[in-house]
């Protein structure tokens, strides 16, 4: 057996790549089956076997190169970060967002490239708004222009009903939406809902949201109807709304107050509320019939001053104690459960891609267009069979 090769490299740089993928040192040590002590060694003085290098570059999702950089490699978002936490920005993006990001602006290039091609016009509602309209006719406008109503979320058997009819609304009035809670395809890359919850990519011709998936239904909601403000603004950037709706930025503030509207008009709200004591369980029927969380319903009755400042809060921090519970639970009983990925089609066919973008892109690799190696990169698939079975789907071939 070959002698190791030990190497000298920066120890700031290899503590580096380790907090950028937001592990502690027993995390990588497992992930590498080493003992911990060897991390805290080479972070120390920088020595390193070259094979781990390797190993560690893998696991941290780090480019080999930048591990034999003199200082960290300063990284940045593309798009603008409107994540904020007391007021203060929050931390450097993980590879699992960069990669995110770096994903829906490709796919958004070819998109908007094939819009072009095939003679599409902008959309008139991109850039149609600015932070000096007033947002609940700014809501007015969007619910008008996608379709999108109370009433139909409202009969939809359940909130991932809803949502599903509400994505579909807005892809037919032309922006992509994709919906996942992993990098890709690489389901052992889960994405944080702690990390950013959605983002939107504007552009006259192909605009694009966001939204992570591993956020409960009603949180999702919210964060498509935040989303599709930054659209009508023309303003990309990407979010977390980790209070709910209580936004620190003027753009974020200004896309809170009308994705509540949009959610919860004013109007029906108040109706709803004339002359009933505002119970737990009523806030909480009120929350099922608009499809919101419980925390949403809480700010908008608080809004219309339907409660008290007082009693806001205390229901308030009740119930954001009981979700950090639940979501406690639910990541642990995650980590209990055997691994496997959703099926290839829901992979592909359902949100991760955007329907739209994938019938677009099969079409055009079937009809010699686009490369199907291409085809094949944007859509995470690795064989032309998939495209085929994917064309057979959607009907270009029999």
């Amino acid at each position: 057996m070959p002698d190791a090769v030990n190497i000298l490299l920066e120890p700031s740089v290899l503590a580096w790549a380790r907090r950028r993928a937001r592990l502690d040192a027993e995390e990588l040590a497992i992930k590498l089956g080493i003992p911990e002590e060897d991390i805290t060694k080479w972070e120390t003085d920088g020595e390193i076997d070259v094979d781990i290098l390797e190993k560690l570059a893998d696991a941290t999702h780090t480019p080999v190169g930048f591990l034999y950089l003199n200082e960290p490699h300063k990284e940045t978002l593309p798009i603008s970060d409107f994540r904020t936490v007391g007021g203060a920005g929050i931390d450097a993006p993980t590879p699992d967002l960069l990669e995110t990001v770096y994903d829906a602006q490709r796919k958004q290039a070819w998109y908007k490239d094939h819009l072009i091609q095939s003679g599409a016009n902008p959309l008139w509602f991109v850039g149609s708004v600015s932070l000096r309209d007033d947002p609940a006719t700014v809501a007015k406008k969007v619910n008008a222009a996608m379709g999108i109503s109370t009433v139909k979320r409202a009969v939809a058997i359940n909130k991932e009903t809803a949502l599903v009819a509400m994505i579909e609304r807005i892809e037919e009035c032309g922006i992509l939406v994709l919906r996942n809670n992993a990098v890709g395809i690489e389901y052992d890359r889960r994405l944080s809902v702690g990390e950013f919850r959605g983002f939107a990519l504007s552009d006259p011709y192909a605009p694009l949201i966001f939204v992570n998936s591993a956020d409960a239904r009603a949180a999702q909601l919210f964060t498509l109807a935040h989303e599709i403000v930054h659209i009508w603004l023309g303003v990309s950037g990407i979010s977390n709304l980790a209070k709910t709706y209580s936004g620190e930025v003027d753009v974020e503030k200004f896309c809170n107050a009308v994705a509540a509207e949009i959610l919860v008009p004013t109007n029906e709200l108040l109706a709803k509320v004339s002359g009933i004591p505002l119970t737990d369980y009523r806030i909480a029927r009120l929350g099922t019939y608009f499809r919101v969380s419980v925390l949403v319903m809480l700010r908008r009755l608080k809004d219309i001053g339907a409660i008290e400042e007082k009693q806001f809060q205390a229901m308030y921090d009740a119930r954001e104690n009981h979700f950090k519970e639940l979501a406690a639970r639910a990541k642990l009983a995650a980590k209990k459960r055997d691994g496997g990925g959703p099926s290839f089609y829901n992979a592909v066919l359902l949100p991760r891609v955007s329907p739209t973008f994938a019938h677009a892109l099969v079409g055009s690799a079937l009809e010699g267009r686009t490369l199907y190696r291409d085809a094949m990169g944007l859509l995470g698939l690795k064989t032309t069979s998939a495209i085929h079975a994917m064309g057979k789907r959607f009907g270009f071939v029999s």
